[in-house]
């Protein structure tokens, strides 16, 4: 084949027939290099007796394939055992049975053991931080953290911690909430749409939240709170509305204002229950409580009461939002929503 083999003391050097390619080289350090002609799947294989491959060394897509690799250690429960400087920085992959607790990743600390486990992933998918036996000192999960204002694209079921607003966050059902309390939306300003004046027809506030589609899944409660002020001249009447959309959730009675009332305090109240699954008509339940306050220790409530479920779009987004509607159109008579504040607990 007029394959050239030189040795010369310790060292030794093949080559390809055209003598221009060291195919195997071994330097006088025990170095050994193995270079094929042609990159093959198939560069370099160590075989069992019965000839089944132990290791291949594929260097056309640049991968090394062994049925089991033991590099700084060996241990037999183990398909891959790595060790890192002396025995610190372990890792350990098997599949030793099909039972779903059964570890198809571990990291250790040191050379093994259930003392010095670090992490686990399972095979039915589970996580699990530090070992399985209690300590003292517990395993920290640390997420990633944002460090300017707002939220990054939604993935249902992740979290991060921002530290421009002091919040962890939760993704669920395609919006982003506060892990801890579940406030979906508030107003830190006041818009200039947060006004109603000198108009007899409804009218929403500006400040409202944008509700996902399928957010309102069974079970889950929509917390209302707003408030703000108002002037009138004469004794206008006023009423109020929760609202998902154009669909009226819950309307207040018809308030009959004090006489030349200046920035007085008005506050609604409400609950919104879903009580089916995310459809195009969804039943839903809604109860709340509006209250104006004619003096400055005086006050009428009234109830935002609903003898029956109320069918929206579900499986729509909906602007959840505030409605309010003066008897009578003057410049005088005036309204301002100065907080809005939507919570959601529930699953």
């Amino acid at each position: 084949t007029s394959t050239t083999i030189a040795a010369y003391a310790p060292y030794i050097t093949i080559t390809d027939h055209s003598s221009l390619t060291s195919a195997i080289k071994v330097t006088e350090n025990n170095e050994v290099t193995i270079r094929p002609i042609y990159n093959s799947d198939t560069a370099f294989q160590v075989l069992r007796k019965d000839g089944s491959v132990t290791m291949s060394v594929n260097n056309f897509d640049r991968y090394v394939f062994a049925n089991q690799m033991m590099v700084g250690g060996a241990d037999v429960n183990y398909r891959m055992f790595l060790i890192g400087n002396d025995t610190n920085g372990v890792i350990g992959a098997r599949r030793t049975s099909n039972t779903a607790t059964d570890s198809i990743m571990e990291l250790f600390s040191d050379v093994g053991g259930a003392a010095s486990l670090k992490l686990k992933v399972q095979a039915d998918g589970t996580l699990r931080l530090g070992g399985s036996t209690p300590d003292t000192t517990g395993a920290l999960l640390v997420l990633d953290t944002k460090n300017d204002s707002g939220d990054p694209s939604v993935v249902d079921g992740a979290m991060y911690y921002n530290s421009a607003s002091g919040a962890l966050r939760c993704a669920q059902s395609g919006a982003w909430v506060s892990c801890v309390g579940g406030l979906v939306a508030v107003n830190t300003s006041i818009p200039g749409g947060n006004t109603i004046a000198n108009t007899a027809a409804e009218t929403n506030f500006a400040s409202n939240w944008s509700m996902p589609a399928s957010y309102c899944v069974a079970g889950r409660t929509i917390r209302w709170t707003a408030q703000g002020t108002y002037s009138t001249t004469g004794t206008p009447t006023l009423i109020f509305k929760l609202k998902a959309g154009s669909t009226a959730l819950a309307t207040s009675p018809t308030f009959t204002t004090g006489s030349g009332a200046s920035n007085r305090e008005w506050r609604i109240e409400g609950q919104t229950i879903c009580n089916a699954a995310p459809a195009a008509s969804a039943a839903t339940e809604s109860q709340g409580l509006a209250e104006i306050f004619t003096a400055a220790t005086t006050s009428t409530p009234g109830e935002m009461v609903n003898t029956a479920t109320t069918n929206v779009a579900t499986n729509g987004a909906l602007t959840m939002q505030i409605s309010a509607q003066w008897g009578a159109a003057d410049p005088a008579n005036t309204i301002t929503m100065r907080q809005f504040i939507v919570e959601a607990i529930g699953p």
